[in-house]
């Protein structure tokens, strides 16, 4: 068998860091599926709350969303490629179901980090939004049109596996600070 190299101990590492965080979650983690030894490919779901659609101007709520991790082979120097296989009506998310992750990776976050950052992407913390740069534009306009709304929940891993998230590329600037 030949040595063990670094992205390999990497991913282990990630895989067991993950299996924790669903672990401690309660309920709001599920590792549906872990393809690859150690795992190059997850099928996830989070249960926390997040906009799924508009209907007229009011939002339709989802509880449960699922999500696909694939690990590229560049990966940690690459980010993972996170794609929601359940609709959501988020600035961050390409019509393709994609997720941007943007210009937030580094390469010393660990897949359990990702994933709590995910969650609170998809819970809309004000902090995770960059509205200068959008994947969709109509979302874009609504959440900036509807911040009082959030973040939609607390954070369901209580601050998650470190102190401190990844930080914001920027803040947003409100509406009623333009100049």
């Amino acid at each position: 068998m030949p040595p063990e190299d670094a992205r390999t101990r990497r991913l282990a590492v990630d895989h067991g860091k993950l299996q924790a965080l669903a672990a401690r979650s309660g309920g709001a983690l599920t590792i549906t599926k872990a393809t690859g030894t150690p795992p190059q490919k997850y099928l996830l779901t989070l249960r926390c709350k997040g906009i799924e659609r508009l209907e007229g101007d009011a939002p339709v709520f989802r509880d449960e969303h699922k999500l696909e991790i694939r690990i590229p082979a560049a990966y940690p120097l690459a980010p993972p490629h996170v794609r929601l296989l359940t609709p959501i009506f988020h600035p961050h998310v390409h019509a393709t179901s994609d997720v941007c992750i943007g210009h937030r990776w580094v390469v010393g976050e660990g897949l359990d980090n990702l994933i709590v950052r995910v969650a609170s992407f998809i819970r809309c913390e004000p902090e995770y939004f960059d509205l200068d740069s959008v994947a969709n534009a109509e979302a874009a306009d609504w959440v900036e049109a509807h911040m009082a709304l959030f973040p939609l929940q607390a954070d369901p891993f209580g601050g998650g596996p470190t102190a401190e998230p990844v930080p914001a590329k920027r803040r947003i600037v409100w509406q009623d600070q333009r100049g």
